[in-house]
């Protein structure tokens, strides 16, 4: 629940959604299917450049900010590989 209203436009709901997560990870480590199941729609948006937009970015920003440890440096490279063909997509489009 905590993903989907990281997502939300309210800055007092995207706060307190940050605060329980952080509150959560802190006491327990998140099983890998609940991470895949929770990031599975954020990452489907980040797949077709053409439905990017600045609230899936910004979603996706708090989301890594907060589950740092639970991701490999692979994942980080293949997302700065994917938003570098999508800024090069738009510039040159």
């Amino acid at each position: 629940m905590f993903f989907r209203y990281l997502s939300f436009q309210v800055p007092e709901i995207i706060e307190v959604a940050k605060r329980g997560l952080a509150q959560i990870i802190s006491q327990q480590k998140l099983p890998k299917d609940l991470l895949q199941s929770c990031l599975r729609p954020v990452l489907l948006n980040l797949a077709d450049h053409r439905k990017l937009d600045v609230a899936s970015l910004q979603s996706l920003g708090r989301l890594l900010e907060l589950l740092t440890n639970c991701f490999n440096i692979a994942l980080g490279e293949k997302l700065l590989e994917h938003l570098q063909k999508v800024i090069v997509f738009f510039f040159f489009c």
